[in-house]
Order: structure tokens, then C-alpha cells, then sequence
């Protein structure tokens, strides 16, 4: 095998199919990279199989520069063996995340715990997905405790499944739910999440439609959209009351603190959607974005319900710098790679002004170098005098 790429199965066998369309290479003289096809996956459910056999009569030793080809051929081949497998050189770690209801009062028959949203399975079956919960100051019951054992024994799929927790197992309290996901690769990941159960149930039920994290561009600004609902206990006649929501936003820190950030209420139509503007979010910054309702003429724990959202600002790796250049009545370059191409008969002022950074929609921090380059065809007929 003198190629750099190779069949598995020209040198490995596995008991199941994986392996038929996977590629090898070499690492070293004693260790391969095996890349699994993507047409291969659904046959491979899990890395059971810990090991795979060396074919017999296939591999020698490494023959010496100094040892003639007679003597090469000569050397004896490695027998049929058992070949130990290792994790992926750079496996990815997955990511969990975990939803509940932050406020759930007593009259509720099940919380709906979704941790669908969790990735990083590299496209097998999650290899273990373990559930757990804690009281904040009371002891777990034992049908609490049996039922989250029997949720862990229903076995793994490719997506973390929902489930509905049985409020009949609760008592009043805080709790703090986590999940703890782990891939075929070993990596292992966990996300926590608290609770009340049994609060006023007069404390309307917040949501911010969407995923609770989001990945956005600076130009393209924000546009969140709120919901509010009574529990199915409430003893309140919304008719006559006045809903008051808040939105608040805090920009993360370095040091793990946080500052509120300002911004422009005149966007702020309606109370439960909030919409900003292009570049009210920085670049490489993270917020967290928070919708808090009550249906009480005094705001506070005990009246109202929050529900919240993370926002990371990410960089324009491709194409941050948009370059116009204005000629001729029209733009010349719509983005900084292209070119335009017009006949000029008279003196030309080109005006590259309207560009700006993508990231910050600032014109003023830009630096510009001109270039002219002529075709061979013009240059012995065109003077450059004057350019």
C-alpha cells in the first residue's frame, strides 16, 4: 500500500457493513486514520465494536533502505489480529440544551421537558443520554426518583427526546434539571436548568418564540416576538386588567458580570415584540435579552414571569468590507472582489465614499488604496501621464 488513500477492507475487517465503504491512511508505520463514508452511518449504530481484524497475509515489516528487494519480498507476513480502536482525532463535543417552563403553579398535571434542541451526536444514536434532578431544600421522592431511572433506561435515538414530567411526583419548591448527553466519540456534555412548581397561579406563562440562542450579523439588527398566557388555573378576568411587559437588555462582561444597554423604545411598537435596528448590537459581543409580564399593577417576583434569550453578535469572516465605487451616475462595485468595466472620453472623478464595514456600518474608519492597471492591447497607445 504506497497510496496515500486507501480501502479499509483491503487491509481491515469489521463484522458489520461500516467498514465496507470506509477510506484508510496512514499515520505512522503502526496506526491508520479510518474515514467513515456518510452512506455507512446508518449501518454503524454505535462503537461497540471496540476493535477490527487485521487481515492475515497482507502487512510485512517496514523493509530497511539498505535491504535488497529479494530480501524485502522475503520478509514474513503479519498474521490475522486484533486491531484496538481509538476515539476521532478531533471529535466534536456536543452541545446541550435544555427547556421547562421557569414558573409552573400547582393546578399544572405535567412540565414539558425539551432537550431536542441538543447537538453534536455526529449523526449516530446519542451513545447515553442520563437525566437527574435536585430540590433546592427538600429530598427527591422515591417515584420521582424511579420514574427519571425509567426515563434513562428507554435507550437512546438520534434526537434527545421530550417528555412530560408528572407534577404528582413534585412538591412546591425550586428545582434544578440537568441532562447529560455523551456521543459515540466520548464526548460528554451537560446542561442545567431550574424550576419553581406550585407559584401563584395567577403569574401569567412567558415565552420568547425561538430558540433560546441565537447567532446573528450586526447589519441585520433584532426582531424578537414575545407571548403571554394564563395558566389553566387562573382565577383572573383579563378583561379587565392591563398587561405590562418589560424588555431588558444586558451586554455579558469579561469578568462574568453584565451591563444594561440602552435602546431606542421609539421601535417599540408593540409590548411584546422587540425590534432593533441594524447595528444596536456589537460585533463579538454577547447579550442575553429578557421579556418579563405580569398581569399586577405592581411588577415583582411574586406577580410576574420572565422568559429569556442569549444573543452572540458574530464577526463577517467572508467579505466584511463592502466597496462602492460611485462613477458615471451608478455604483461601479457592488462588494469588494468585483469590477465593473465603462468607456471613459472625458476626465472622471471616481468616489469610493459609500463604502463601509459590514461588522459596524462605519465609513469613517476605512483606509483605500487605488490601483490602475491597463490591458497589454492599450498600454503602447495610452499615455499614463495623467493617471
Amino acid at each position: 500500500l504506497t497510496t496515500s488513500l486507501w480501502s479499509c477492507t483491503d487491509v481491515f475487517a469489521a463484522s458489520s457493513s461500516w467498514m465496507n465503504a470506509s477510506m484508510c491512511s496512514w499515520v505512522n508505520a503502526s496506526a491508520a486514520v479510518v474515514s467513515i463514508s456518510a452512506s455507512a452511518l446508518p449501518s454503524l449504530s454505535s462503537l461497540a465494536e471496540t476493535y477490527i481484524t487485521l487481515r492475515g497475509g497482507i502487512l510485512t515489516a517496514q523493509c530497511l533502505s539498505t535491504t535488497s528487494a529479494s530480501a524485502c519480498r522475503q520478509l514474513p507476513t503479519a498474521g490475522s489480529q486484533r486491531v484496538v480502536l481509538s476515539p476521532p482525532l478531533s471529535a466534536i463535543t456536543p452541545t446541550v440544551m435544555v427547556q421547562v417552563p421557569k414558573k409552573t403553579p400547582g393546578c399544572v398535571q405535567a412540565i414539558t421537558v425539551d432537550a431536542s434542541g441538543t447537538t453534536g451526536n455526529l449523526g449516530f444514536p446519542w451513545a447515553n443520554v442520563t437525566w437527574s434532578i435536585a430540590n433546592a431544600n427538600l429530598p427527591l421522592s422515591s417515584e420521582l426518583v424511579a420514574f427519571l431511572t425509567q426515563q434513562n433506561s428507554l435507550g437512546t435515538s438520534y434526537t434527545v427526546p421530550l417528555f412530560q414530567l408528572p407534577t404528582s411526583l413534585l412538591v412546591p419548591g425550586t428545582y434544578y434539571l440537568s441532562v447529560r448527553a455523551t456521543n459515540i466519540a466520548g464526548k460528554t456534555a451537560m446542561a442545567t436548568t431550574g424550576f419553581e412548581f406550585g407559584t401563584n397561579e395567577n403569574i401569567p406563562l412567558v415565552d420568547i418564540v425561538g430558540p433560546t440562542q441565537l447567532v446573528v450579523y450586526a447589519q441585520d439588527g433584532l426582531s424578537l416576538q414575545g407571548s403571554v398566557a394564563l395558566s389553566p388555573c387562573s382565577t383572573l378576568d383579563v378583561s379587565t386588567l392591563s398587561l405590562r411587559s418589560t424588555w431588558l437588555i444586558e451586554e455579558s462582561q469579561e469578568n462574568g458580570g453584565s451591563t444594561v444597554v440602552e435602546y431606542d423604545r421609539r421601535f417599540q411598537r408593540y409590548p411584546l415584540r422587540l425590534t432593533l435596528p441594524a447595528y444596536a448590537l456589537k460585533v463579538d459581543r454577547e447579550y442575553t435579552i429578557t421579556l418579563t409580564a405580569s398581569y399586577s399593577a405592581i411588577v415583582d417576583q411574586t406577580t410576574a414571569a420572565s422568559a429569556k434569550v442569549t444573543v452572540v453578535v458574530r464577526p463577517n469572516v467572508w467579505q466584511p468590507i463592502v466597496a462602492h465605487v460611485q462613477g458615471f451616475g451608478s455604483s461601479m462595485s457592488p462588494s469588494a472582489s468585483s469590477s465593473s468595466v465603462h468607456i471613459v472620453s472625458m476626465n472622471t472623478v471616481f468616489d469610493a465614499s459609500a463604502s463601509y464595514d459590514r461588522d459596524t456600518g462605519r465609513r469613517d474608519t476605512l483606509q483605500y488604496a487605488w490601483t490602475c492597471t491597463m490591458t497589454p492591447q492599450l498600454r503602447s497607445r495610452v499615455s499614463t501621464t495623467n493617471i
